[in-house]
């Protein structure tokens, strides 16, 4: 799902959590609706962290793709909220080449650009959003007081999905 700006000339338009939360409320055309934003992250445990592609995404998502994790389970609504957002889900590739596919991994923390995160889940390899096959972890997007305003209608940053 896109915005539409003709009078400026955008066809298709990122989406700002203001048209998330009201579209969310409002709709009963889809049965769920999420938003995601990319994000790189340094990850690494011994040696050299390496650059790797993430996503913050709302609960939602994984609700909308209808995936279920391979370990552990995905976001929950409370771990939506800032200072409980520090979680992760894995790729099962991020899972094999970080932590050897550790089976005790859910609950063990990862470190993203030198912050700990829990881990909750890992997808299994077939999960993801065509033309994003680079992602490597997902973390839980929480929106700050500023990002839910009604200044931010027009801070348009993020994607959609829809189920």
């Amino acid at each position: 799902m896109y915005n539409s700006y003709p009078g400026v000339g955008v066809n298709r338009g990122a989406n700002g959590v203001p048209d998330y939360l009201d579209r969310r409320k409002m709709t009963n055309v889809f049965s769920e609706v999420a938003l995601i934003g990319g994000m790189d992250y340094e990850v690494g445990m011994e040696g050299s962290p390496q650059r790797i592609q993430g996503e913050y995404v709302t609960p939602s998502f994984f609700q909308v793709l209808g995936v279920r994790p391979l370990a552990g389970r995905t976001f929950t609504e409370e771990e939506a909220v800032l200072g409980k957002e520090k979680v992760a889900v894995l790729t099962e590739g991020l899972w094999k080449n970080l932590f050897a596919r550790d089976p005790n991994v859910v609950g063990k923390d990862i470190r993203l650009s030198g912050t700990p995160y829990r881990i909750v889940g890992v997808m299994p390899a077939t999960f993801g959003i065509p033309g994003d096959d680079d992602v490597r972890v997902y973390t839980a997007f929480a929106f700050t007081q500023q990002q839910t305003s009604d200044q931010a209608r027009h801070s348009n940053s993020w994607g959609w999905l829809r189920g």
